[in-house]
């Protein structure tokens, strides 16, 4: 299933708010100066799925079918209490794919907090941190999960929406038949599906 949650809020204006609040970092590497986009992924055993999720994101195009600069968006993955080999396909991937911001954060984290809630969470705060540092007052954080492959032109439309002056974008999720077929028939019918 695709959850997008896209924050339009100035960077800045969050570190001139309180400037006494500092954010724990979870990623080393600095941003590039040129990120306009952070896409987050919580991950917890995503070994069938990741791949592709990666492989979409990857694969971005402009809103004329042309690739997508890489240098205009990164993306964090935090594999939260894997158990599964999730954490070496996305290490595997980031080799394989060296063009690619991808950034591994691997966390255990108490059972009271391992949900995908906290760990997005934990993400959106690392995104703004991220943006702070490269001074960029409108970054765009994007998320999804690790079992989703987002649209070809996912993080150019929705660049488009927010320069357009949108503060929020969402989208649309079409299910796959093998996990909409999981599910029992009374969840099937409250979906619709």
């Amino acid at each position: 299933m695709l959850q997008i949650t896209l924050l339009n809020r100035p960077a800045l204006k969050i570190g001139r708010i309180n400037n006494s609040i500092r954010l724990q970092s979870l990623v080393a590497q600095l941003p590039l100066i040129s990120c306009k986009v952070c896409v987050i992924i919580p991950v917890r055993n995503e070994a069938e799925n990741i791949k592709a999720t990666l492989l979409a994101l990857t694969n971005q195009v402009d809103l004329t079918g042309k690739p997508l600069n890489k240098n205009c968006y990164e993306i964090i993955v935090l594999a939260n209490n894997c158990s599964h080999n999730s954490v070496a396909i996305v290490r595997h991937f980031a080799r394989n794919h060296p063009d690619l911001m991808l950034h591994l954060v691997e966390k255990t984290i108490h059972s009271d907090r391992a949900h995908g809630g906290w760990v997005r969470k934990l993400l959106m705060d690392e995104a703004c941190r991220r943006f702070q540092l490269i001074e960029r007052d409108l970054g765009v954080i994007a998320s999804t999960d690790g079992d989703t492959r987002v649209a070809s032109n996912w993080i150019a439309a929705t660049l488009a929406e927010i320069e357009a002056g949108a503060d929020a974008v969402g989208g649309r999720i079409i299910t796959n038949n093998r996990e909409r077929n999981k599910l029992d028939k009374t969840t099937r019918l409250f979906m619709m599906l």
